[in-house]
């Protein structure tokens, strides 16, 4: 996992724990292995996440007087949430949606997403539980060429 030290920037999405770190490391351990196992079956593969936030979370961690003397403040700490990790993942998916119903979540997704102008990325401002269920509804899963892809659902 990459974590990029920086100022806190309003609006950062502060969330999570130990507990978070652990699932968006196992997601982005499986979805290369994903992928990887199904690229050479001939499917195209889709990363549908419902409640996808931001793409990545601020951390802050104490300060360390030792080092940064009496003026010492909190240092934040931008680490890769799992709409990121997906989208980096090698081999990538043929296809991605995010689902984010915050619209500072959904500007922040638009953001991740131009930073990867090789990938099919859309981000959606909507309620997760009635756009999935209609991007299942007209997804072609069946045809010429299967489609097979992961849902994150993590509220």
């Amino acid at each position: 996992m990459s974590v990029i030290l920086a100022k806190r920037q309003p609006g950062g999405h502060l969330f999570g724990g130990s507990h978070t770190d652990d699932k968006t490391a196992r997601v982005g351990d499986y979805l290369p292995a994903f992928n990887i196992a199904l690229k050479k079956q001939g499917f195209r593969r889709v990363y549908i996440e419902g409640c996808a936030g931001s793409g990545e979370r601020t951390q802050t961690w104490p300060a360390m007087p030792l080092l940064d003397g009496e003026a010492a403040a909190l240092q934040a700490v931008s680490v890769p949430g799992s709409a990121r990790l997906a989208i980096q993942a090698t081999p990538p998916f043929d296809r991605y949606y995010f689902i984010a119903k915050d619209e500072n979540h959904c500007a922040a997704l638009q953001h991740v997403a131009a930073d990867f102008p090789d990938r099919s990325i859309e981000c959606h401002c909507a309620d997760a539980n009635v756009l999935i269920q209609r991007i299942c509804r007209e997804t072609q899963w069946r045809g010429r060429v299967g489609i097979r892809g992961v849902a994150f659902l993590d509220p």
